[in-house]
C-alpha cells in the first residue's frame, strides 16, 4: 500500500461528512488571489464559502515484527489533516465549524481499518488510531481569516 492508497481513503470518508468541501491529499496554497478563491471558495445556499480540508504524512515509523531480514515490515502512516472554513463572525461560523469537526469524529469513530461505506478495509491495514484534534483556533489561510483545525491519525499496515 502507499500514501495515495491511505489518503485516497481518507479522502473518500471525508467526503461523506456534511460540510466538508474541497478535500485534498496533499497540502495547498495558491499565492494568487483569484486563483486562490476560484479552486477554495465554493457557493452554498448561504452564500460563498471558503472551505479546504487538505493532508499530508508527517512521519512513517517502521518495525520489523520479527529477526527474519526477509521478514515482513510494519510501517505507520502519521496522516495530518488540516482543516480551514471561512470566518464569518456575523454567520456565527465557529458554530459551524465546530459541528463539523463533531461530525467528522463521528464519522472516524468505527473506521478501524479505514473500511468503506460497504464496510471493505483497505487490504494490509494492522490497526487506525484514533482520529485525534490537537487544534483548533482561528488561522490564515492564504490573505483570508479562516477557522482552522489539526486533526492526525495513524494508519499502520504490514508490507
Amino acid at each position: 500500500m502507499s500514501y495515495e492508497t491511505v489518503t485516497e481513503r481518507i479522502k473518500l470518508i471525508l467526503s461523506t461528512v456534511e460540510g466538508v468541501y474541497n478535500i485534498h491529499t496533499y497540502l495547498r496554497d495558491i499565492e494568487d488571489e483569484k486563483k486562490f478563491e476560484q479552486a477554495f471558495k465554493i457557493e452554498t445556499p448561504q452564500g460563498p464559502l471558503l472551505a479546504c480540508w487538505v493532508m499530508t504524512r508527517k512521519a512513517v515509523p517502521t518495525t520489523r515484527p520479527s529477526v527474519d531480514a526477509n521478514a515482513l515490515l510494519d510501517i505507520t502512516h502519521s496522516i495530518e489533516i488540516q482543516g480551514m472554513y471561512s470566518l464569518q463572525d456575523e454567520k456565527q461560523s465557529e458554530l459551524d465549524f465546530q459541528k463539523i469537526i463533531d461530525n467528522v469524529l463521528q464519522r472516524f469513530k468505527t473506521k478501524f481499518l479505514l473500511e468503506d461505506d460497504s464496510g471493505v478495509a483497505l487490504t494490509g491495514i494492522i490497526r487506525t488510531s484514533e482520529l485525534s484534534i490537537p487544534e483548533i483556533g482561528y488561522g490564515q489561510f492564504g490573505n483570508m481569516f479562516v477557522h482552522f483545525c489539526r486533526m492526525v491519525i495513524s494508519v499502520e499496515e504490514r508490507l
